[in-house]
């Protein structure tokens, strides 16, 4: 194949893919999420294209009503094509939230800086625990996370939820907790920790390593009364270790 023939199909085919996005209207997102989120998560208010729009991403807990949670905007970035892939910036509440690539050998998050209220994502995940009414602020930063089709995933994103609490515990104040998530294209790895002063402390790992066993290893500890009020709540296992609930797998 000629030098030129080898990258002129590729081109057309990516610019052919640009100019549908274009005419895509943006509504087809909502219904797009609706579906893998089992009606979780919508996008209302939707306006313009794949290509350019905005809309209000709205979230459901079991009640199935959705409430306003961000105001979202996206706007395709043409010099993505020069690297030959298609390529996005999205705004969170009129904040620069994170940059998506579209590429042959898969998607990539960068610059990610997000800063959310942490109550809507968690009433729209379905596990009941997560139901109880958790509050905080959630602040995710990377500056890049990179995917391939083949699922091996490589970067570093770090997470902070902020002043947490549980409606069902009022005026009892959690505390802070960091979480940070690395992948090296074979294991995906999150530690969490929290600070001493925390009224619950948080510390562990979960490894998620191709062709093993999920490998889990929590620690709660902290105010003892609040931790034995949280256990049923959260329908935890695990044992007590001097007063700290070690939960192992396997």
């Amino acid at each position: 194949m000629k030098p030129r023939a080898a990258w002129t199909l590729p081109l057309f085919l990516v610019l052919t893919l640009a100019l549908l996005l274009a005419w895509t209207p943006a509504a087809l997102l909502d219904r797009q999420l609706e579906r893998v989120s089992d009606g979780r998560l919508r996008l209302g208010e939707a306006q313009g294209s794949l290509w350019q729009g905005s809309g209000q991403l709205a979230a459901a807990d079991d009640s199935r009503l959705p409430l306003p949670w961000l105001a979202l905007r996206w706007a395709f970035q043409p010099a993505g094509l020069l690297r030959g892939g298609l390529a996005w910036q999205l705004w969170a509440d009129g904040a620069p939230a994170f940059r998506l690539q579209l590429s042959a050998s898969g998607v990539a998050l960068q610059d990610i800086a997000i800063d959310v209220p942490s109550a809507p994502l968690l009433r729209s995940l379905p596990q009941a625990a997560l139901q109880l009414g958790w509050n905080g602020r959630l602040r995710l930063h990377g500056d890049k996370l990179d995917c391939g089709w083949d699922q091996r995933c490589r970067g570093q994103v770090t997470a902070d939820w902020q002043s947490a609490s549980v409606d069902v515990l009022p005026r009892q104040a959690l505390g802070d907790y960091h979480a940070l998530l690395q992948a090296d294209g074979e294991t995906l790895a999150l530690t969490l920790s929290s600070p001493a002063a925390n009224p619950l402390q948080l510390a562990g790992r979960v490894a998620l390593t191709r062709g093993q066993k999920p490998v889990l290893d929590l620690r709660l500890g902290g105010d003892p009364p609040l931790l034995a009020r949280l256990r049923p709540l959260l329908q935890l296992g695990g044992r007590l270790e001097a007063g700290t609930l070690a939960i192992r797998y396997p």
